[in-house]
């Protein structure tokens, strides 16, 4: 109120009116800058909160000039205020990025991951996806490609090893990461060969990797339980300002560069701090993975240029498209950087995405069987969960070279380490050889997140609660839970050909045929091999543990 005039300070009601304009003007201001803000819902009524935004920004500015232009201290006043909001941007962003020496002879490798992305929606939706589609497009893009589970932190790291669930163990999100096993990875093997490790992630509630893993430095946010607490507390005004503050990484870690504090995460300035972790005297392994497609599909950046009949994955698609713009952000600057002059760009999900599509429906014992469901990890027939892009593409000269090619090759995550490492070690990129079976399994299953247009977060959390110990800050699965969890698994075998796998619920085993494009077709009588394998792994998670 010391803004206004003198001679309003007395007019009782129109202080009250202006005090009311003023939070107002913070709500409409809210829903502006931060559409999802809990806060911004309070003046959703507002037809459009665009002119009450301008309307009390120029008030503000004119009331703040007016006061400034009566202050003793100008000088002192705006540098004040250059010092504490803009001097941090310009350390952050006016400083000429760094560019890579012209002597690294090693080729870099850059690894994008986009959470959530069914290879279905890659396909049948790439003129919504255009950065991500070209750039597949520009390589080798493999058409049956497969998660070996459908949870972000067991992908990863299959991906990493290039070891099956079983032997890494790394087999919920939220795992024990002092396995051994988990360690032995593709970045291991590179730092061994001077390469700079960089591994960078904007959400890691339930993918906690770190320098155990051989990074030499990690991108995102903190994580620990405050990752699931503060959110709610910052989630204000003032608080969302504040994260668009580059001061606030160290202010507020656990929702500095979080897609969880979607009403406040920055897409730019994410891939910003990505690309200022880049050092310039080493090759350069970097994995980047974007969250902002997983549920609940919810970002500030979305653009209501996408319509669908099913809501759930109209949301799914507009948040898909805020990462296909982060990916042409990096591109950018990776060719402004000098990396793309010598590099393999792998373009991969970690899973798929459900959202209630009807994908077949088959005949069991003389009954309908629908292949319908919601996530990822759940279901293992479902091409929408598990079938993910995968795409090498080769870059010398900041452009993409080679022919192009569609693989048909029947391929597991599993065999990205050995492209990686061999590409390193020679610069020839391999087509991944066929894997005609390898084994499949679900994640931990909360019932409460078992339809997305019933979910609610709090039953969700509460039943997922049970199963994890709070250890030095960080939520970490409880060991004697691992029995109950592991024998509620589905566990089976994909091949080209059929999927069969053993139903825990049903204690029982089945087996589906798969068309050429590995869609379920029909029921068919179990293999007995098939059978033999799959109880042959289900022990070895017995045998795990009774040794713990």
């Amino acid at each position: 109120m010391k803004l206004l005039p003198a001679s309003l300070h007395s007019m009782r009601g129109i202080r009250l009116l202006i005090d009311l304009l003023l939070i107002l003007y913070v709500y409409a201001s809210s829903l502006v800058l931060f559409p999802d803000s809990a806060f911004s819902y309070a003046v959703a009524f507002l037809p459009s909160p665009m002119p009450v935004f301008i309307a009390g920004s120029v008030l503000l500015l004119l009331a703040l000039l007016r006061q400034l232009a009566q202050s003793k201290c100008i000088a002192g006043a705006a540098l004040l205020l250059a010092l504490v909001f803009l001097l941090p941007y310009g350390l952050l962003y006016a400083i000429k990025p760094s560019v890579l020496s012209q002597h690294i002879d090693r080729p870099h490798i850059v690894v994008i991951g986009v959470d959530s992305l069914s290879a279905y929606t890659a396909e049948q939706y790439s003129v919504q996806l255009p950065n991500i589609s070209s750039l597949m497009a520009s390589g080798y893009q493999y058409e049956r490609a497969y998660t070996p589970l459908g949870r972000t932190f067991p992908a990863w790291v299959s991906l990493l090893t290039g070891l099956e669930v079983a032997e890494h163990r790394g087999v919920f999100n939220l795992s024990d990461r002092k396995q051994p096993a988990l360690h032995d990875n593709f970045f291991k093997t590179l730092a061994s060969q001077d390469y700079q490790g960089v591994y960078a992630m904007d959400e890691r509630r339930f993918n906690n990797m770190g320098a155990e893993f051989g990074f030499d430095q990690v991108v995102g946010p903190m994580p620990g339980a405050l990752d699931f607490l503060v959110h709610g507390l910052v989630d204000n005004p003032l608080g969302n300002l504040l994260l668009q503050w580059p001061g606030s990484r160290w202010l507020l870690p656990w929702s500095w560069n979080n897609v969880a504090a979607y009403s406040s995460y920055s897409a730019d300035m994410f891939v910003k701090d990505v690309l200022a972790a880049i050092h310039t005297e080493q090759p350069l392994m970097l994995a980047v993975h974007f969250q902002s497609g997983h549920f609940p599909f919810k970002s500030r950046h979305t653009r209501d240029v996408f319509q669908h009949e099913n809501q759930m994955f109209q949301r799914y698609i507009r948040a898909l498209q805020v990462v296909d713009d982060q990916v042409a952000v990096l591109l950018a600057g990776l060719q402004q950087r000098g990396v793309l002059q010598n590099a393999l760009v792998v373009v991969l999900a970690d899973h798929g995405e459900a959202l209630g599509e009807l994908e077949a429906d088959l005949q069991r014992n003389g009954e309908s069987f629908l292949v319908q469901s919601y996530g990822h990890g759940t279901d293992l027939l479902s091409d929408h969960q598990n079938r993910i892009p995968l795409a090498y593409v080769r870059f010398l000269d900041g452009r993409p070279v080679g022919e192009p090619q569609q693989i048909k090759q029947h391929v597991s995550l599993n065999g990205v380490r050995d492209i990686i490492e061999h590409f390193a070690q020679t610069s020839d990129l391999l087509v991944m050889p066929e894997t005609p079976c390898f084994f499949v399994e679900t994640g931990l299953r909360i019932e409460a997140a078992s339809d997305y247009t019933t979910l609610d977060d709090m039953d969700v959390a509460s039943e997922g609660a049970i199963f994890y110990d709070l250890i030095d800050g960080e939520l970490v699965l409880k060991a004697d839970k691992l029995p109950q969890l592991l024998t509620a698994k589905d566990i089976g075998l994909r091949c080209r050909d059929r999927v069969t796998w053993f139903s825990a619920r049903e204690s029982a085993f089945y087996s589906v045929g798969l068309d050429a494009q590995g869609q379920p077709m029909t029921f068919i009588d179990v293999d007995e091999q098939d059978r033999r394998r799959i109880n042959e792994y289900r022990q070895s998670y017995l045998n795990w543990t009774e040794d713990n």
